[in-house]
């Protein structure tokens, strides 16, 4: 089995306590089933057992203290712990013969190690002897897609070129690929990876940013202050200097962009092999790093007072919390882009 994660992955430490968010608010915490039944023997209450889920009181699930801290992990260890909670912020993603592990962004301490690092992300591989059995597994198309990623990531990481131009190379890049495998051409794209990894083109218009931006009024909410965000984004973005405003923004912050951009792609863009869905993960990577490049700017015009990398570093978890913990909102929005 082969193994990938970005050079972070290992130096993550949870800040607990310190932590300015709580990881059992907001959304659902499922069970696996081995803690369930675990669980039922110990007559741990505050569980749905019908959901399999632990129970929640103002959305806050009923394991955690007030003090911030899990009821069942100061009782009993992390051991004790269902495997949702003892991984988070642990992210994998699992293909025949390989295993990517990356960190989720909902985290604080997750964004403020990703925002505050200056040097390219890079990845990590290491193997062992262990296999697996994928009955249904496209894998000449995964090989495809991991081919692509590694393009996009170059581009991502060419900071020769503004960061606004490497993500319309991106969506172009991933919209010819689409075309390609809706045709039924898979065999071709590796001719046009040739092309492209000589001549990439941008010809993305990103002028309807204002437009894309609704799709987000339409999605789940799981933090009732979270509508009040888009709100003052999308009054941000009606201003008069809004797009100078934007693009500037871009310049200023971005390498704080194209790390965002990384996080996005390498998460979510070889998943496209379970749903072809190859354009919608590209341009899902794209938009949420230029949402989220709006609502900071939306937040710093609020806040002048505030150091503006602290308000980008909360903007960004608060936007994963709402995005990647819904597989509503994640489908709403992989679907939106599908129908561009």
């Amino acid at each position: 089995m082969l193994y990938r994660s970005t050079d972070q992955y290992k130096t993550f430490r949870c800040t607990a306590a310190d932590c300015p968010e709580n990881c059992c608010e907001g959304w659902q915490i499922v069970i696996d089933e081995e803690s369930l039944e675990r669980y039922q023997t110990d007559g741990i209450e505050g569980i749905d057992w019908g959901e399999g889920c632990f129970e929640q009181q103002e959305r806050r699930c009923n394991m955690l203290l007030e003090n911030g801290l899990c009821k069942l992990h100061c009782e009993h260890g992390e051991d004790y712990l269902c495997e949702t909670c003892k991984r988070y912020p642990r992210h994998t993603e699992e293909y025949e013969g390989e295993r990517e592990y990356s960190l989720s962004l909902s985290c604080p301490e997750v964004a403020r190690m990703l925002l505050n690092r200056t040097e390219p992300l890079r990845f990590v591989e290491w193997e062992d002897d262990s296999e697996d059995d994928f009955e249904e597994f496209d894998y000449l198309l995964y090989t495809k897609l991991q081919d692509a990623r590694e393009l996009m990531i170059q581009t991502i990481q060419n900071r020769e070129i503004p960061l606004s131009e490497r993500m319309g190379r991106l969506l172009t890049f991933a919209w010819e690929l689409q075309n390609y495998v809706d045709q039924g051409m898979i065999y071709a794209i590796d001719e046009y990876l040739e092309e492209f990894r000589n001549e990439p083109q941008n010809e993305w218009d990103f002028e309807d940013d204002l437009e894309h931006f609704d799709a987000l009024f339409e999605l789940e909410t799981l933090n009732d202050t979270w509508t009040d965000v888009l709100n003052d984004g999308y009054d941000f973005m009606e201003g008069e200097h809004f797009q100078e405003q934007f693009e500037e923004a871009l310049t200023q912050h971005a390498v704080e962009g194209e790390q965002l951009l990384f996080f996005f792609v390498y998460t979510y863009f070889c998943g496209a092999v379970y749903d072809e869905l190859i354009f919608s993960k590209a341009a899902l990577s794209v938009y949420s790093v230029r949402w989220i490049m709006a609502l900071f700017l939306a937040q710093c015009s609020l806040h002048p007072e505030l150091d503006p990398k602290q308000i980008l570093i909360e903007v960004a978890y608060h936007y994963a919390r709402e995005i990647e913990h819904s597989d509503f909102n994640v489908n709403a929005l992989d679907q939106y882009f599908a129908e561009m």
